[in-house]
Parts: C-alpha cells; sequence; structure tokens
C-alpha cells in the first residue's frame, strides 16, 4: 500500500532531449523563422557596428553629398542610400538611429526588470 513511486524515467535507449535543443531543432524546421532571425541579427549587427561600418557622422552636413543646385544626391558608389536635403548620408542616419533606437529599448525593458528585484 505504500509503494513509493517511480519518476519518470526515459525509456531504455532513448536520451533526454535538452530544452534548448528542441528550439534549435523547431526552428530549423521552419524556414521563414530562420529569415526573420537572420534579418534581426543583420540589423542588430548594424546598429552596433554603426561607427565602424559608416565613415561619415550623422548630423554632419557635407557639401559633396549635394549637387550644383543643391538637391540631394540619389544613391550611388559613395552614398548607399543617398543623401538627404542638407547632404547628410542616409545610411549613417539610419544606421545611428537603429542604435539609439536598440540602446532606449534596453533602457526601457532593464527599469522595469530592475525595479522588479
Amino acid at each position: 500500500m505504500t509503494n513509493p513511486i517511480a519518476p519518470d524515467l526515459p525509456a531504455p535507449g532513448q536520451m533526454p532531449v535538452k530544452p534548448r535543443a528542441g528550439v534549435w531543432r523547431r526552428l530549423l524546421k521552419r524556414p521563414l523563422a530562420l529569415l526573420g532571425l537572420f534579418i534581426v541579427a543583420i540589423v542588430l549587427a548594424g546598429a552596433i557596428l554603426a561607427p565602424w561600418l559608416t565613415g561619415y557622422d550623422p548630423n554632419e552636413q557635407m557639401f559633396d553629398g549635394l549637387t550644383l543646385e543643391g538637391s540631394p544626391l540619389p544613391p550611388n558608389a559613395k552614398f548607399w542610400l543617398g543623401t538627404d536635403l542638407l547632404g547628410r548620408d542616409l545610411l549613417t542616419r539610419i544606421l545611428f538611429g537603429a542604435r539609439t533606437s536598440l540602446i532606449i529599448g534596453i533602457v526601457a525593458n532593464g527599469v522595469p526588470i530592475r525595479s522588479a528585484t
């Protein structure tokens, strides 16, 4: 009447699956999830490495980024996404903006977590 309950053990010949291994296995089965993960990783890498990926200051006005009439340049070899009305490189501004957004997101998530502990 007082028999101890045996713990749940895997069947002989089976190894227990680690929870993280299951996540990777499920991720590898979904190509769109991998594509999304790849895009997020590229954006994060661009935001973190922005000062080293671009050779320009995001707020510096450059006269070589404008035509002789003062209009912005279209995308070219020097400015991959073109320039704005003040001659600033758009790719540089986007990468530094992503960096700012990433910092704000980390701080916004860190404050509630820090106050909860």
